[in-house]
This record gives C-alpha cells, sequence and structure tokens, in this order.
C-alpha cells in the first residue's frame, strides 16, 4: 500500500525511488545527514503531505517535527536547537508568490 501511496504522491519514478533511497538510508542507518526535500502541490490540493508525515511519524516513533514556515525559514530559523533529535523536519504549507 505505501508503494501505491506514493505513487499518487510522487508521480515521477525516478524521483519516488530517489525518495525511498533517502528513506532507507535514515531507517539503517539516522545518523547519516539528510537533505530537504519539497512536495509542490500543483494545482488542487488533496490527501497526500500530510497523510505521508503521519506515516513517516509512526515510522520514526515519533522522532519528527512539524514546525510553521517561520520556524524553518523566518527569523527563528537562525536559533535551531528545537530540531535536535528528530530525524524530520515537516512544514505543512510554504507561502509565497509565482
Amino acid at each position: 500500500m505505501l508503494h501505491r501511496f506514493l505513487e499518487h504522491l510522487v508521480p515521477a519514478t525516478e524521483e519516488r525511488e530517489w525518495l525511498l533511497d533517502l528513506l532507507a538510508t535514515k531507517w539503517h542507518d539516522p545518523t547519516v545527514r539528510g537533505c530537504g526535500v519539497l512536495f509542490v502541490a500543483p494545482g488542487v490540493q488533496g490527501a497526500g503531505r500530510g497523510t505521508f508525515f503521519s506515516i513517516l511519524d509512526k515510522t520514526f516513533n515519533g522522532y519528527t517535527t512539524t514546525v510553521p514556515e517561520s520556524d524553518l525559514m523566518g527569523t527563528a530559523s537562525r536559533f535551531n536547537e528545537w530540531m535536535e533529535g528528530n530525524l524530520f523536519v515537516f512544514c505543512n504549507e510554504v507561502g509565497g508568490s509565482r
């Protein structure tokens, strides 16, 4: 079911395989440094990213946190000790113009 869900969330095969490799790396060795992953919702938004965040939170036993955009990229981002101990940091909505 996870693979079918990820096909919906990440339609491009190469990108989906890359994401699965990234998750497998974190699962096997959480100390490996990761990178940022952006999910861009084209047009209408629906079930997907939030569900994916919930799955990762349960999979990694709560070593995740969800923060507002300002904590991740605003003035509060200068003080990021709150990220310590988290394997994943999620930011649901990021504003901006196209």
